[in-house]
């Protein structure tokens, strides 16, 4: 059984916080980049990292495991789709709104908000 490392918890919620205080900057980013674009390149390197880490978590028959069993492949295969469908439906309706939010995300974090978010 594992031990509770309270350091490793809480530098997992300090990275958590960073990688969410700097998505106003990764959506300033991408700010022209088409919903399926933004989607496949998701896939790609969510596909090098998954293979990645099972290379690196000793698991070296995964790929020769994956092609003897069709039927987990197929499973695999359509649960992928369903994900990858699910994003670029979240991405091509989202993306829009970052685009007018990611302005003022900007300007507020910027220390500028009268010049983005109108006064009430």
């Amino acid at each position: 059984m594992n031990t509770v490392n309270p350091r490793r918890g809480y530098l997992l919620g300090l990275s958590a916080y960073l990688i969410w205080g700097l998505f106003p900057l990764y959506f300033k980013a991408i700010e022209q980049v088409p919903a399926l674009e933004i989607v496949v390149h998701r896939i790609i390197c969510s596909a090098i990292f998954g293979a990645a880490l099972l290379l690196l978590w000793k698991h070296p028959g995964w790929w020769s495991e994956l092609r003897s069993n069709p039927s987990r492949l197929a499973v695999l295969t359509l649960s992928g789709t369903l994900i990858a469908t699910n994003w670029l439906v979240y991405v091509w309706s989202v993306v829009p709104l970052w685009r007018d939010a990611t302005k003022k995300i900007v300007g507020i974090a910027s220390g500028a908000p009268d010049r983005f978010v109108p006064s009430l």
